[in-house]
């Protein structure tokens, strides 16, 4: 090894430069120990640290074996560290993780090596610690730690052994031990030791070197043989992925009370963020289906609304910044022709168009009852029978498609111009129990058949459900059995279908809803509520509405809580994330402080820096996927609370949100994303850092 006019000025910020080595020139044979002296300050360790690979110089250049320095990449030095070199710490610099063995056969497995155990214990053998490959570090005295650091450095057979004061912190015989070592291994290699002993020196020494204030003052032997040139050993230096995981695994752990709260934070920023993205997941056509199967209805009506800007109304709540603006309200339309034809063609058969009168309903068919509290008292009193109303609630416009769609029964005729009506069974029922009031006289009812042709004085109708009481006589032309008994009359006794007043056409000038039956087929069902819930052009929009369950108030009130908690959710989430993914860069940035010492250690032996980014990435991996192992089995919880929130606003369970995977590949990418990008952020500063440096940075 030739060294010429090798410089080094150390550059401090807020601190004038200081020049570590001065122009030294010097050539060092293939084997033999030679002794670096000097007091403290003078550039001995900095020397060292240069012809080690350690660190970088300024000026100059060094050769080995015909390999320039100033040619080496930063892998070039990793290479001639991992192959060419073994280097003995002045502190020792073990990894505390790691047994004895553990330690000494890292240096083999840097170099590929597999089958380490026999050279482990032939290199405890030479330093004399047989047997005690699985002791740990923490165990061993001083002088048996710098004779494992001696071991590791000695096992992968290095041409060059440097030694940084390897007796300086041992009792005088255990450094003389150590020098009658090393100075046996020096018959077979160069042993490079800088010492501030000069009486060992001249013991052991075969030749000595002396710097004072950055130059060499006096050399002993300076002349050198000539070196053969020879290319440095392709031998890149592999961290093996169990060890960086086990060491990686110890580091996390380091910290039990801030690894806690780093994965509490972290774990509920992400359920924050699964809650958006499963309520994201969650279809309303397909819940609105599934609902209407739930709740086996056969029949349900459509409505048009409006939405429209109240200006009058002042939004004041949170509601507003959630999604969920409340000074935007709806009133009701009349439906068209072309809704009932567009639900006519999804489901293939006749839809009836109709006109409420709800809630009031039509008052006035009462007053054509003579006996009206013999009919309450049935209601009342008797067995829910199918008069439960005791007048309609409605209009409904009917031909002979309709009837033979729905399979009712007609007695008499459909009703043909606009002062024809026709009865449903369950009105006529009414005038069976209670009988007919035809101006001052009161007429039994024993059959349909007595009914038909007879008048009812029913109320002109006014579409904004106002009374006009102006009445006008109206012809019953017939009788409709929708095949309701009594024990069907008990399990729906709102539903307004049954209780209804059949007119033809003409008779309405608008519509309001439009009356249909439910098909049996889910793949029509869910075409019927597809087109129902797609007919929204942002302003006008159709909606079901079922008067026998709470679907209808149900479903807007979920598509209100899902949007307005969903929001939420992310909007905290997003501070919970920025704070836990600041935490989690502060959690592995403290690991990693904690642990320069050990990269720099790992990279003195050879290892590459993206060699050393395996063990705190690798355990900011382990550390994301704890994340999200915990967020995952969170999220079952986090959603039944969710849910629970919204299920105060909603009298079933039919529009609950339900997990999906998706969401769960979500959290997955996010937890590994922040761990990965987390560690490398801290990581990238040391990117550049020599070895040297950071092993002075792990021991302030």
């Amino acid at each position: 090894m030739k060294v010429e006019n090798l410089s080094k000025t150390y550059r401090t910020k807020g601190a004038p430069p200081v020049q570590a080595l001065k122009g030294v020139s010097f050539t060092l044979p293939d084997t033999g120990m030679v002794f670096l002296l000097g007091r403290s300050g003078s550039g001995k360790s900095t020397l060292l640290h240069i012809l080690s690979g350690l660190e970088s110089f300024d000026a100059g250049d060094i050769t080995y074996r015909g390999n320039r320095f100033a040619d080496f990449t930063e892998r070039d030095r990793d290479q001639y560290r991992n192959s060419c070199c073994g280097i003995i710490f002045q502190d020792y610099s073990l990894i505390t993780e790691l047994t004895v063995g553990e330690n000494i056969a890292l240096a083999l497995r840097l170099q590929g090596e597999r089958d380490t155990d026999e050279r482990v214990k032939h290199a405890l053998g030479q330093v004399g610690l047989s047997g005690c490959e699985h002791r740990r570090v923490t165990q061993l005295s001083g002088g048996q730690k710098q004779r494992v650091a001696i071991a590791r450095a000695l096992v992968k057979s290095p041409r060059i052994l440097f030694a940084d004061e390897p007796t300086g912190a041992l009792d005088e015989q255990t450094g003389e031990d150590i020098l009658m070592l090393l100075k046996e291994l020096s018959k077979k290699r160069l042993v490079f030791v800088v010492s501030h002993d000069r009486a060992f020196a001249e013991v052991f020494g075969d030749r000595i070197i002396e710097l004072a204030d950055g130059q060499i003052v006096s050399d002993t032997a300076p002349a050198a043989q000539e070196e053969t040139p020879e290319p440095l050993p392709d031998l890149p230096a592999r961290l093996p992925l169990g060890t960086a995981l086990k060491l990686g695994c110890r580091n996390l752990l380091r910290h039990p009370v801030r690894l806690a709260f780093t994965l509490l934070l972290s774990v509920f920023s992400l359920i924050l963020v699964g809650l958006p993205a499963t309520v994201a997941m969650f279809n309303e056509e397909d819940a609105y289906v599934q609902a209407l199967e739930t709740a086996g209805l056969q029949e349900t009506s459509v409505q048009r609304y409006e939405r429209y800007y109240n200006p009058n109304t002042l939004d004041q709540s949170l509601d507003q910044y959630l999604g969920v603006p409340h000074n935007y309200e709806e009133r009701r339309l009349p439906v068209t022709a072309e809704d009932a034809a567009a639900l006519q063609e999804v489901l293939g058969y006749p839809v009836a168009m109709a006109y409420s009168m709800s809630p009031g309903g039509i008052v006035s068919f009462q007053r054509n009852i003579a006996n009206l509290d013999a009919v309450s008292a049935e209601w009342e009193h008797g067995d829910q029978t199918e008069c439960s109303l005791i007048y309609p609630t409605a209009y409904v416009q009917v031909d002979e498609a309709l009837l033979a769609h729905c399979g009712y029964t007609l007695q008499g005729r459909l009703p043909q111009t606009a002062d024809e009506i026709v009865l449903s069974m369950t009105a006529y029922r009414c005038f069976e129990v209670g009988g007919l009031l035809q101006g001052e006289t009161t007429v039994a009812i024993h059959s349909p058949q007595e009914l038909i042709g007879r008048t009812l004085e029913i109320e002109l109708l006014r579409y904004d459900n106002s009374s006009t009481s102006v009445t006008a006589p109206r012809i019953i032309t017939g009788i409709i059995d929708t095949n309701c008994d009594r024990a069907c009359a008990r399990t729906h006794p709102q539903e307004n279908i049954h209780n209804v007043l059949y007119v033809g056409e003409g008779y309405l000038e608008q519509y309001n809803y439009l009356y249909l039956s439910i098909p049996a087929d889910h793949a029509t069902k869910a075409a019927l509520v597809s087109c129902v819930f797609g007919a929204d052009d942002g302003t006008q929009f159709l909606r079901f509405y079922n008067s026998t369950t709470s679907l209808n108030f149900d479903y807007s009130a979920s598509v209100d809580m899902h949007l307005m908690l969903s929001n939420l959710c992310l909007y905290v989430s997003a501070a919970f994330f920025v704070f836990s993914f600041l935490l989690l860069i502060n959690f592995i940035s403290a690991s990693v402080r904690d642990k320069l010492q050990q990269m720099g250690i790992l990279r003195a032996l050879g290892t590459g820096f993206s060699e050393t980014v395996k063990i705190y990435t690798g355990s900011a991996i382990l550390l994301g996927l704890v994340i999200f192992a915990l967020s995952a089995a969170l999220m079952p919880l986090g959603l039944q609370l969710f849910n629970a929130f919204a299920g105060m606003y909603m009298t079933t369970d039919l529009f609950a949100v339900s997990l999906q995977t998706p969401p769960f590949l979500l959290i997955l990418a996010i937890a590994l994303l922040t761990a990965i990008l987390g560690s490398l952020v801290v990581l990238a500063k040391y990117a550049r850092r020599s070895p040297a440096e950071i092993i002075r940075m792990g021991q302030n």
